[in-house]
């Protein structure tokens, strides 16, 4: 056997579809035999020969297709077949239950739709005067179709799910499932196993920008867990996000509903149809509710400061909300198609269908705060909210006076004459990293043993550094972790999330990071709030 580690990852994602024990045990086999077999190693290689011939023949040849391309996919294959047969030859010697296998198949089918299907409620976000109109709600959800089984594989590789499938029910019609079972461990085990798998999948979802299915996945769980605290702030944060982008005028943040699949599509439709204002109103009603439930949470203040503040932006009284049901709008989410809506414009009916700003039009957004306009904590809200504004408004008129001009003017020659002191007793280095590469022709890239010697050095220099500067330092590499560091493993990985989510929406004006609470905790935990990347 190779000497190869033998580690092997199953991502989340996976393991919140899957539907037992079994089929856990089998993909767990599949990969075992990729290991054992040498597969990672063989493909490597291989596709070093592919490269280099295929290299070879474009420039013979002058051909732009890349066949090695092909090549390497077809190889590929070759191996997750070899994985498909051996794996399944060491699942059968175990107690699991084979008949449940093909229900991996199914699972690789639907993989991009959410870990459940149920019909999603608005009344999560509705109260009695707060509706959205009618047409904001999906009559009918988009049908599933799932991945085509037998669609072309040539530049997979993986071989289709068609021919996986075919294969295996032609192995397991030779065999006798009788004593088999589809649990041998605790069932609760493994189904507490896939729900810690599936809490992931919120933050994960917030991460990547699919907002809906963030507040889609969490809407699920919380229909077992109702009162999870992160599950409520999840939908809050998603809601936040999705207030941000819509006010940005730098993104463009659609929800196509037609491209999306099941139950889900009647979330999309009902984002696709709340504009901006609409937008700000409802992550301000749902994240305001939620603070009343957990009213010592850092991470949701600061969101409704921030949604406060921007709501003020919009409307600096808020009289513009009503305070009554009983107005002279439509209840609900009637709209008036009277006599009266003839004299209005084209433009305005339109407006009026949207739930817009049309005149006489139902402004559904109008009620959010029916319940809290005299809730003191919200006035209080509101008026911190305009208060902000304020104080943003003098700092940006004060950068565009004179005087302003003149002193940054000032403080940048003195930092240029002088440099700037960082002004701080300690900082965490989150892995500091020295990669060596050699890319001239032929060369195969990064230079292992002189980035390796290259790494230490670097660790050596910034001790040195940090040493004769009298600053505080620590390292945080995952290079030096042993087997006992889970605890600081998970710490860069909740460090690396938050500098990604600085980095990528640096432009939104956030008021954190996703997971602001477990990067506080780490400050608490190593005494500062200084943390650099290199």
């Amino acid at each position: 056997m190779p000497l190869i580690r033998g580690d092997i990852f199953i991502t989340l994602g996976l393991i919140a579809q899957l539907e037992n024990e079994a089929q856990l045990a089998y993909i767990l086999a599949h990969e075992m035999s990729h290991v054992e077999e040498g597969h990672s190693l063989d493909l490597f290689l291989e596709s070093k020969k592919i490269n280099k011939e295929s290299n070879r023949k474009k420039v013979l040849e002058g051909s732009v297709f890349d066949k090695g391309l092909l090549s390497k996919c077809a190889y590929s294959k070759e191996l997750e077949t070899e994985a498909d047969s051996k794996g399944f030859d060491l699942f059968i010697q175990t107690a699991y239950d084979p008949k449940t296998l093909l229900g991996v198949f199914d699972v690789l089918k639907y993989s991009y739709l959410p870990f459940d299907e149920v019909a999603f409620d608005a009344e999560i976000f509705q109260t009695e005067f707060y509706r959205f109109p009618d047409n904001y709600h999906i009559h009918k959800t988009n049908a599933i179709k799932g991945v085509d089984e037998y669609a072309d594989d040539s530049k997979s590789t993986h071989p289709s799910i068609g021919s996986r499938r075919s294969a295996l029910k032609a192995r397991l019609a030779k065999m006798d499932f009788a004593g088999k079972s589809e649990h041998l461990l605790d069932v609760g085990r493994f189904e507490h196993i896939r729900t810690l798998a599936r809490f992931e999948a919120p933050i994960l979802y917030l991460q990547n920008d699919l907002l809906a299915e963030a507040i889609y996945s969490s809407y699920l769980l919380l229909q077992k867990h109702p009162e999870n605290k992160y599950l409520q702030k999840c939908i809050t944060k998603a809601l936040y996000l999705n207030a941000k982008y819509q006010l940005s005028p730098d993104y463009t943040f659609k929800y196509d509903y037609e491209d999306i699949e099941g139950e889900l599509s009647a979330l999309y439709h009902l984002l696709s149809y709340v504009d901006k204002k609409g937008a700000t109103v409802l992550a301000l009603r749902y994240s305001f509710g939620v603070l009343e439930k957990f009213p010592n949470d850092k991470e949701i203040e600061y969101i409704v400061h921030d949604l406060f503040t921007e709501l003020a932006k919009k409307h600096k009284d808020s009289s513009i909300f009503y305070d009554d049901a009983e107005k002279t709008d439509p209840p609900t989410s009637q709209i008036d198609t009277s006599e009266n809506l003839l004299v209005v414009s084209k433009y305005e009916k339109i407006k009026q269908e949207k739930g817009g700003d049309g005149v006489g039009g139902y402004e559904y957004w109008r009620y959010a705060f029916v319940d809290y306009l005299q809730n003191e904590k919200f006035k209080e809200g509101y008026e911190a909210g305009l208060a902000e504004l304020k104080r943003q408004e003098d700092i940006r008129d004060y950068n565009k006076s004179r005087e302003g001009y003149r002193a940054l003017k000032k403080e940048r020659k003195l930092e240029e004459r002088k440099g700037h002191a960082l002004g701080i007793d300690k900082v965490v280095l989150v892995n500091p990293t020295y990669l060596q590469l050699d890319v001239r022709k032929n060369k195969e890239g990064v230079r292992y043993i002189k980035t390796e010697i290259g790494q230490e050095n670097l660790h050596q220099i910034m001790e040195e550094m940090a040493d004769r500067s009298n600053l505080g330092i620590e390292i945080m590499d995952v290079t030096d972790l042993k087997k006992s560091d889970v605890d600081k493993f998970n710490e860069i990985r909740f460090l690396n999330d938050w500098f990604n989510d600085q980095v990528r929406r640096y432009d939104l004006s956030l008021t954190q990071g996703l997971n602001q609470a477990e990067v506080d905790k780490i400050a608490d935990k190593y005494g500062t709030d200084y943390f650099l990347w290199t």
